[in-house]
């Protein structure tokens, strides 16, 4: 192989070299275009998700405010039906007394019905 060709294959080889480094160089810069994309994608989707983070958040809130109020009430109604229960069954020993002495009036106003029929 004389110097020439030597020097030519050589130089078809760096022009090569030169191509595919430009080539490389492009799809360096076209994968950067990408990811700078989606960097502002991803950026744009994190505000996104932030935002609806913060409405959960408040609205957790609202219902945790909610459920306290809810299981307040619950245990003042607990209170009361427990009143209530303990008044039912007062009134029912009393309404008890009330039907023994009802009972014993009866029986006392019936023995002085017939005893007083016997005597006439």
């Amino acid at each position: 192989m004389t110097p020439e060709e030597r020097f030519v294959k050589i130089e078809n080889f760096l022009n090569t070299v030169a191509e595919h480094q430009a080539q490389m160089v492009e799809q360096i810069a076209e994968h950067h275009v990408r990811h700078e994309k989606a960097i502002q994608e991803l950026t744009e989707m994190h505000k996104g998700v932030v935002i609806i983070v913060g409405r959960i958040a408040e609205a957790q809130q609202v219902t945790d405010l909610k459920l306290n109020t809810f299981t307040e009430k619950v245990n003042t109604l607990t209170e009361k039906m427990n009143t209530l229960t303990e008044t039912v069954n007062v009134v029912a020993e009393q309404q008890r007394v009330t039907e023994d002495k009802l009972h014993a009036l009866i029986d006392t106003v019936d023995r002085i019905i017939r005893s007083q029929g016997g005597d006439r």
